[in-house]
């Protein structure tokens, strides 16, 4: 996906990703709570929506949203 958007991800967001890089729930949790951070910073800021792209993976923008 980075490919295709033309995007790098951070090296801090590859570090951690890096030792739980084979543990599928793992991962999840990770970008759910790394979501969710994103979300409330944005939104300490001022900003009063936001836009998830589920990229079909529903469970987990609603498990930021809650």
């Amino acid at each position: 996906m980075t490919g295709f958007c033309k995007t790098k991800i951070p090296a801090e967001v590859m570090a951690a990703l890096e030792p739980i890089k084979d543990n599928e729930e793992a991962v999840k949790a990770y970008g759910i709570h790394l979501g969710t951070e994103m979300c409330k910073k944005i939104m300490a800021h001022g900003i009063k929506t936001v836009h998830l792209y589920t990229l079909n993976m529903e469970k987990s923008a609603l498990a930021i949203l809650m």
